[in-house]
């Protein structure tokens, strides 16, 4: 979950496989920083395209810079509301389920929005 972990990994990735990385898909946003970092500092220049999930500030960042091809954006605003639901329901002994309806088996499913260098 780190940038520099993503670094380190793509690097190691690198050494091994020099010419067969065509895309990246990273956990956060954070380690497909690290990731671009990585090539940057091998000096790649063939295409590969990174994408990272979280929709950070610093992620749409690397959007407008070039550096990553991608993000997927989760609706906070929903999010929030529904772990306010939950814990609210909890609080007050009310049964969960009866105020926050499962979806999938989940309460919450992440409605999420794609953003790519494309779009930015």
């Amino acid at each position: 979950w780190e940038k520099s972990q993503g670094s380190a990994w793509m690097e190691k990735w690198l050494d091994e496989y020099p010419d067969e990385i065509e895309l990246v898909i990273s956990n956060n946003d954070d380690m497909a920083l690290g990731a671009a970092d990585a090539l940057e500092r091998k000096k790649i220049t063939r295409p590969i395209k990174i994408v990272g999930i979280d929709g950070t500030p610093q992620g749409i960042e690397g959007l407008s810079s070039g550096k990553l091809f991608g993000t997927v954006q989760c609706d906070s605003d929903e999010y929030a509301n529904v772990v306010f639901q939950i814990a609210a329901a909890a609080g007050l002994g009310q049964n969960v389920q009866e105020i926050v309806s499962l979806e999938g088996g989940k309460y919450y499913n992440c409605r999420q929005t794609a953003l790519t260098a494309d779009e930015n």
